[in-house]
This record gives structure tokens, C-alpha cells and sequence, in this order.
């Protein structure tokens, strides 16, 4: 499940098919709830449909730009090491609806600028959630959907809601449910054996 696009969707259903495997559609929609971020997994849904198009794209885009300035910013105040613009990564991914920190730390290691072990640094002084630039954005961009404004759209285009890795959400797992949400993630790092019973 990409974040917030399915553009990925036709080459998992060739391959899955060339090698004889079942496939199914899926997204990680990204969404506000309870004053936290939450990420809605959406399967099996029609992704023709028109409020799932303009779910996915409001999320997709408001992540990329998000990205951008973080980027921008961490060259800037150099907590990010330079040798490649937003533009190189843009190139690099011209199939990608969503940009993020992924994509820019990729191009990083393929130019020799970090290693892949210097991924924990990287990511929180720039990309992560708490340095007040992040959190300035996240006031000032456009908001990502309502959790249950997303369980509606993904259950009115057929398809099966559930929330991805819900550590620290459990609190809220009744309020979840009766959104109409049908499960819950329960194997992924972030989440602990308490979690997971």
C-alpha cells in the first residue's frame, strides 16, 4: 500500500500475474483524527471513484509539498547535506504522485551523500514530526481528511477500511469502530505485544 496514490497498482497486478499470485488493491491514506495523524489502509476499493481520486490527491499532494520545503529548509540551515535539489528528486521519480523523504533520501545514497545506515540522523532533524518547522506546516498546509471522513469515502467506493499500525490508538478504538472502520493492523514494527493483543 503506497501513501496516498495507487499509480503503482497496474505493475503489481502484471507482476502478481506473471507469477501466478493473487493481487489486491490497496492505498495508506493519511488523515487527522483525535488531534493525531492516523493512516486509514483502504482496500479493494473502485479506484475510478471520484471522492477516493480526490482523497488520495488531496493527501498525495499536501505530503509532497510538505516535503519540499522540509528539504528545501534542512539545505538551508544544513541538517541536510547538500548535492542534490528537489528538482533531481522530482526526475527521478516522474511516476510518483507522492514525494516524501523517501524518494529524497534515496537519490542521496545513490549520489554517495549518506549512507544507508545514517538513516535514523537524517530523517527526524529534517523530515520528522517534532522540529517546529513540521509542526508550523502542519498548521499552515492544507489539513489531510478527517479519519472518518475517509472511512466514509473508502466504504461508499466499496472498499474495506482499516487502521494501519495503531500504536498509541487504542485509546480510540471504540470511537474507530463505530466510524465504520472494519480492522485494524496488528503486525508492524512500531507496534509492541501489548499492542498487538
Amino acid at each position: 500500500t503506497d501513501h496516498d496514490t495507487v499509480r503503482g497498482s497496474e505493475s503489481l497486478f502484471e507482476e502478481a500475474k506473471r507469477a501466478g499470485m493473487l493481487s489486491m488493491l490497496g492505498c495508506e491514506i493519511t488523515t487527522n483524527g483525535f488531534g493525531e495523524c492516523i493512516h486509514v489502509l483502504a482496500f479493494d476499493f473502485d479506484p475510478e471513484n471520484k471522492d477516493m481520486k480526490a482523497l488520495m490527491k488531496r493527501g498525495s499532494q499536501r505530503q509532497t509539498t510538505r516535503s519540499e520545503i522540509l528539504f528545501r529548509e534542512g539545505l538551508k540551515r544544513g541538517s541536510l547535506r547538500s548535492g542534490v535539489t528537489w528538482e533531481e528528486v522530482v526526475s527521478a521519480f516522474p511516476d510518483n504522485d507522492y514525494l516524501c523523504n523517501t524518494q529524497a533520501f534515496d537519490i542521496l545514497l545513490k549520489k554517495g551523500i549518506y549512507r544507508p545506515e545514517e538513516r535514523r540522523e537524517y530523517w527526524p532533524s529534517n523530515f520528522g514530526y517534532d522540529p517546529p518547522l513540521s509542526r508550523e506546516l502542519d498548521k499552515s498546509l492544507p489539513p489531510f481528511a478527517d479519519t472518518d471522513e475517509a472511512i466514509s469515502i473508502i466504504r461508499r467506493a466499496g472498499g474495506v477500511p482499516m487502521i494501519a499500525h495503531p500504536h498509541g490508538f487504542i485509546k480510540y478504538a471504540d470511537d474507530i469502530l463505530k466510524m465504520g472502520v472494519l480492522g485494524f493492523e496488528t503486525h508492524h514494527p512500531e507496534l509492541d505485544g501489548d499492542d498487538i493483543e
